[in-house]
């Protein structure tokens, strides 16, 4: 059977049914069949910076009635701030709130893109914040650094930054097993709705079961157009018949 498939809600709180904010997003994610999301942490009422203890608990709460399983926190933070003197120290800072907030409610994870010659410092400073609050910083970089030694830190594979840089993501399933695996797609335009662009998906839906990841696979709908259309079609595709290994 595929892993199961997660909604990332990055992007989509300004519109459409998300209009009204990250916690509408949420309740689209459980009346679209979706039985796991992926929370944006750079959202306005999501930020892990406004919510205090009692707001993470409604928020948990929240996921708990609506049977909804959290897969992580999204952090997109634009790499080159972990490089930036101006801006590093706000980086660690936001990362290091996304962690304790992630330990709490949202499954342990946070995921981001980390730059592959930041400095020692920086990992240093982001692993100790990790392992401070038993959460996990999955690096979605690609071409990835090894740093699946450090605590706190692990691989994220994000299928069409692999294809942008020319690279086989079912090939980066078996080289750098991912603790958070994503479901993307590229075609010459840019990201596009999975199976519409250059990604085998029963080739790597299978590779994913292969490598035995556990997470669930989270649904990236990043830039692309329709995206309550794409989560609707793409989560029927991902449980059908047609994607399944054994078949």
């Amino acid at each position: 059977m595929t892993a199961e498939l997660s909604v990332s809600l990055v992007g989509l709180e300004g519109a459409g049914p998300w209009s009204a904010g990250p916690r509408a997003a949420i309740e689209w994610a459980s009346a679209a069949g979706f039985r796991a999301v992926a929370l944006d942490a750079t959202a306005p009422g999501m930020r892990p910076r406004e919510l205090d203890r009692s707001a993470r608990k409604d928020l948990a709460a929240l996921l708990r009635r609506l049977e909804l399983t959290c897969t992580g926190l999204e952090l997109w933070i634009p790499e080159q701030h972990f490089q930036d003197q101006s801006t590093c120290d706000r980086a660690i800072a936001a990362v290091a709130q996304a962690l304790e907030m992630a330990a709490e409610v949202a499954g342990g994870s946070v995921s981001c893109a980390l730059p592959n010659d930041v400095g020692g410092d920086v990992v240093g400073a982001l692993s100790l914040a990790a392992d401070r609050v038993g959460a996990t910083l999955a690096d979605h970089a690609w071409p990835c650094v090894d740093r699946s030694q450090i605590p706190g830190l692990a691989f994220g594979l994000d299928p069409a930054r692999v294809m942008l840089a020319g690279d086989d993501p079912v090939n980066a399933v078996f080289a750098t097993p991912p603790i958070a695996a994503r479901l993307s797609d590229m075609a010459p335009e840019g990201r596009v709705a999975p199976g519409s662009g250059g990604l085998d998906l029963r080739a790597y839906a299978a590779a994913l079961v292969t490598s035995a990841a556990s997470a669930p696979v989270v649904l990236d709908l990043r830039s692309i157009r329709e995206p309550q259309r794409v989560a609707s079609e793409t989560r029927e595709l991902w449980n059908s018949d047609s994607l399944n290994p054994g078949v």
